[in-house]
């Protein structure tokens, strides 16, 4: 049933359906495009990359654990726009009341999103502004961050849903609010902040976002935009 509730969020949240090719298993390091079908298990953590097929077609790396208990469980998902969420589940329910999730945005885009596999255990993202996310799926957190500050917490629960936090970067990433039961970037109003070191913003969703067509589409997208919206929204403090 969970299953079924999560395809229907994200079927809504990203607006993908696809066809899954190929199911495999990882020994080695290996480059994975991901752009192309694929489902790729890593330990007890499964991998799945994708193009969806509408708007943008954006490419999309999920990641989510493979053995989830009482349908309490976290997945990560990269897109090639620079979208890092943090979906989480907390336990048997509606979508609507016990799932939840993060946004961040790594800005401007400057590259092609990349996936590696590093030996048997290292799943390496490079997110589409370059910074390196090196998870272990071994011990089930980011191993490094690149350039970037950041805490987790291992015992998440949806009072307390902050199981990773950037709190630093010499990069600009913009983070959004928490939301239950839905993306943060569907909240037109919605406050986003800046983890970079020395910039306080006061900026909402609508700066990045536009809202003209049936999902909201990404509109900070080089570094001439980017400029004019930290110019327009932010503060240098140091």
């Amino acid at each position: 049933m969970r299953d079924q509730i999560n395809s229907m969020f994200f079927a809504t949240f990203f607006v993908s359906l696809v066809i899954l090719l190929g199911d495999s298993t990882v020994a080695g390091a290996q480059e994975i495009n991901p752009c192309e079908d694929n489902i790729i298990r890593v330990n007890e953590y499964r991998i799945q990359t994708m193009q969806s097929r509408r708007g943008e077609q954006e490419c999309f790396i999920y990641l989510s654990q493979s053995n989830s208990v009482d349908d309490m469980y976290k997945r990560l998902i990269w897109n090639s726009n620079g979208e890092f969420v943090v979906f989480y589940s907390f336990g048997k329910g509606s979508a609507n009341t016990q799932t939840g999730a993060k946004n961040y945005y790594f800005l401007p885009q400057s590259q092609s999103l990349k996936l590696e596999i590093i030996g048997a255990d290292v799943i390496q993202v490079t997110t589409a502004n370059g910074v390196e996310m090196r998870f272990n799926t071994v011990s089930g957190v980011f191993e490094d961050i690149s350039g970037v500050q950041f805490t987790q917490n291992i015992n998440f629960n949806r009072s307390s849903p902050n199981w990773i936090q950037l709190i630093g970067s010499q990069s600009f990433i913009f983070e959004s609010e928490f939301k239950i039961g839905s993306s943060p970037k569907e909240y037109q109003f919605g406050q986003v902040n800046m983890i970079k070191s020395g910039y306080t913003c006061n900026a909402n969703n609508q700066n990045l976002f536009s809202y003209s067509s049936e999902e909201p589409s990404l509109k900070i997208k080089t570094q001439e935009q980017l400029n004019a919206l930290v110019q327009q929204r932010c503060v240098y403090t140091f």
